[in-house]
């Protein structure tokens, strides 16, 4: 999957499942923060949406992505999930890395969650 088809499916997602209608006709809609005052989601809808993604893609969104507001506008979703895509075929079915000793910073994994 692509950034652009992941960005239609988030637009979906927003339009279907949270009743967000997304501006496409601003320039550079898809840079512009969710929360802010151009598409006007509520931060219960980013969480929704979180969830969601987390969900439709089987990935977990780095909690560093959250804290640098990554996961805010639908170009740092994109990447994110791209990201998480990539590095997929690197865990397990539950997500965690399966290089415990060598786990990338950009992996959604906790490798401290193995013993």
């Amino acid at each position: 999957m692509d950034a652009p088809n992941i960005k239609e499916t988030l637009i979906n997602i927003l339009s279907d499942k949270l009743k967000v209608v997304i501006n496409t006709s601003i320039p550079d809609f898809d840079d512009y923060p969710l929360t802010g005052s151009i598409h006007q989601l509520t931060s219960v809808s980013l969480v929704y949406l979180f969830f969601e993604v987390e969900s439709l893609f089987r990935i977990r969104v780095p909690p560093e992505e959250l804290q640098n507001y990554g996961f805010n506008s639908l170009n740092g979703i994109s990447k994110i999930i791209l990201q998480c895509l990539e590095h997929k075929n690197g865990l397990d079915h539950h997500g965690n890395c399966l290089n415990v000793t060598k786990c990338c910073n950009d992996c959604s994994a906790d490798s401290k969650s193995y013993s």
